[in-house]
């Protein structure tokens, strides 16, 4: 439920925030914003009124984006969320200041709620239960030391991917790796830490 990964069950979309040339950071109340995915511009007048372009550019790196020349107008290329107080607002920061007027339209993840109880609303659809089953299954399995647990938990990671929106063939690459090396690493230290054990009972 975290970038790079985005759901169509869990997107939203903004109210369309006014864009002025004399601002290049905006403050927008969002109860529910977890993480950006694009910002959508829409030209407000002249002979482009009506024009929308969406910019995905360095939207998901804070420090990408910093304070602009004010004298230097020009139409916004990138965007990225400077600030953020989940549950209540954050501050946009386009690349540049606008050189007219445009109106803003955020798209992005919604925040998961919480579980604190069993009345709790579930939010995650059924379909992806294959996702969560496996991977729970394949730590509990782990808990018990279950050969099994490696098992299911490669078939949770395949579903993950083969189910996962947003992700390029590269990014689920990367990620496999990394997962797997994590994981390995783990493994490798739980194996030390027995034969450790082993070597003080002889």
């Amino acid at each position: 439920m975290t970038a790079p990964f985005t759901w169509a069950w869990n997107r939203n979309e903004s109210e369309p925030v006014n864009v002025t040339p004399e601002e290049q950071d905006y403050t927008i109340e969002l109860a529910d914003f977890s993480y950006l995915e694009k910002v959508a511009m829409t030209i407000v007048s002249g002979k482009d009124e009506g024009d929308v372009w969406e910019i995905t550019d360095g939207i998901r790196n804070s420090l990408s984006q910093g304070l602009a020349n004010p004298n230097k107008p020009m139409r916004p290329q990138s965007a990225c969320v400077f600030l953020v107080d989940y549950g209540t607002s954050l501050q946009l920061r386009f690349g540049s200041f606008p050189d007219q007027n445009y109106t803003a339209t955020l798209v992005y993840q919604k925040l998961i709620a919480p579980m604190t109880s069993v009345t709790s609303e579930w939010t995650v659809p059924d379909q992806y239960a294959d996702i969560y089953d496996n991977l729970f299954l394949a730590d509990m399995m782990a808990v018990c030391d279950d050969a099994r647990s490696v098992q299911y938990r490669q078939r949770g990671i395949a579903t993950l991917l083969a189910k996962s929106e947003g992700l390029t063939d590269m990014d689920k690459n990367l990620f496999m790796e990394q997962y797997w090396t994590r994981y390995n690493q783990t493994q490798t230290y739980q194996l030390r830490t027995q034969q450790g054990q082993a070597a003080r009972g002889i």
